[in-house]
């Protein structure tokens, strides 16, 4: 079985290889080794001692890249451009450009420009925004630990309380970074694939609808020119998808390691609580003790990690949700329009769609579920003074005093939206009663 993945994975890396070559991407085995290196690569790219690099990371990064940015932003205000009739394109200028909307009808057109000029330029700025990681060494130090690359880890910034954190982690819930890695690597080989089964069903719908009352030389430029708007898509669904799988992880690691230093403070103030009587060694008494403060430590290094984590999520997440919440509209009163026989378009705009409520209900929730775990601890640290209150020494109580006022507060921890709220799960249902009733006032309107 282990042999089969094993070739799975070499089949896909392979498949990947051609993909980037043909999308212009800059990755390159002998250079990053894995996807999962080159994405994150990105994400470490070290303070530069100019101001004008640090305050443009786009130099920073590689040409291929670099040249693909500059293919999006191009697109982006093109369609602006047209969306507004701030010029007026003929239809011949349409064609030679690459535009895709001119696929479908006329009158189906301008929402196209205005989905993927709004989309592409949150997208940019989002994905832009995932670079500048500088502002959070707690998610920098995440990222060198789970590329498990020691040569690195020594020559970048990292946080020594999350690095202590990230170490207890690896204990306590053996954390498998392969498996994060080999993981991240399919998922996005599949998308790649994906993209490349619509970008050739493009082609083909191109050839039956656009190429019959074209010239050669018309048809050949036509080609180059919209694989370049391809590869601007390609640019933009591929880098979103890096923080997106970064941040369910991050969710789902942290929600492990928060029930396990439950699960270890429930044991420790239970054992004190009903062992008063048959603990007669003081040193194991002690010893209990401290095994629980370490837990409430650890547990206050993990609400400040998430906390420092949240400093480079907030804004990602604000604009990921405003973008999902505008465009899901306009995708779902174009679904109500279109006709089957515009397959490409279709499948193009159920891939948003899905996309949108990936990160409008499923990542919103999972947040929700998160930070509610995260704020349970207040019940186990009653719960651990009501047990331990009778037996325990001074010591122990004074720790726990100081604990109960450094970690129950009246605002809860987590991650935030922006710098508004804490998702919590009353956020997440305002959210989607928020949707609820835009997408009905949306459909009375058009």
């Amino acid at each position: 079985m282990a042999n089969n993945n094993i070739s799975m994975d070499k089949i896909l890396s392979l498949i990947y290889r051609r993909l980037s070559w043909f999308y212009l991407s800059s990755y390159e085995p002998k250079t990053y080794g894995s996807i999962f290196h080159f994405y994150t690569n990105f994400f470490l790219i070290p303070n530069s001692s100019s101001s004008f690099e640090s305050k443009w990371i786009l130099f920073s990064l590689p040409t291929k890249e670099q040249i693909r940015f500059l293919l999006t932003a191009i697109m982006i205000v093109y369609h602006l451009l047209k969306y507004f009739k701030l010029i007026e394109f003929t239809d011949w200028f349409q064609f030679i450009s690459g535009d895709i909307t001119i696929m479908i009808s006329s009158s189906f057109q301008s929402n196209l420009s205005l989905i993927l000029a709004v989309s592409g330029l949150v997208l940019v700025t989002i994905i832009y925004d995932s670079f500048r990681t500088q502002k959070s060494l707690a998610f920098r130090t995440l990222i060198q630990y789970t590329r498990q690359d020691q040569q690195q880890q020594q020559q970048q910034q990292f946080s020594r309380s999350s690095s202590i954190l990230m170490d207890y982690g690896c204990i306590k819930i053996s954390s498998n970074f392969s498996h994060l890695q080999s993981l991240f690597n399919r998922f996005h080989s599949f998308v790649q694939i994906f993209h490349f089964f619509i970008h050739f069903t493009a082609l083909i719908g191109e050839i039956f609808e656009c190429y019959s009352d074209q010239t050669i030389k018309y048809i050949i430029i036509r080609m180059f020119t919209f694989h370049m708007n391809v590869i601007a898509l390609n640019f933009l669904f591929t880098f979103i998808y890096c923080p997106i799988f970064i941040a369910f992880y991050l969710l789902s690691w942290g929600y492990k390691l928060s029930r396990r230093f439950e699960w270890d403070i429930e044991n420790y103030s239970t054992i004190l609580f009903f062992g008063t009587q048959w603990l007669p060694n003081k040193r194991i008494k002690t010893q209990l003790n401290m095994n629980m403060i370490q837990s409430y430590k650890m547990y206050t290094r993990l609400i400040i990690f998430v906390e420092e984590l949240g400093k480079y999520f907030a804004r990602i997440l604000f604009f990921a949700l405003a973008l999902t919440i505008f465009a899901s509209q306009i995708v779902l009163s174009q679904l109500r329009h279109l006709s089957v026989e515009t397959y490409f378009t279709l499948l193009v705009l159920i891939y948003c769609l899905l996309l949108d409520y990936l990160i409008i209900i499923l990542m919103t929730y999972s947040i929700s579920v998160f930070n509610k775990q995260l704020n349970s601890i207040g019940s186990y640290l009653q719960r651990s003074i009501n047990k331990t209150n009778r037996s325990s020494n001074l010591y122990l109580k004074f720790q726990l005093m100081l604990i109960n006022e450094r970690l129950i507060g009246r605002k809860p921890w987590g991650i935030r939206i922006g710098d508004l709220t804490v998702v919590t799960k009353s956020v997440f249902m305002k959210i989607i009663i928020l949707y609820a009733r835009f997408t009905l006032l949306s459909n009375k309107l058009s």
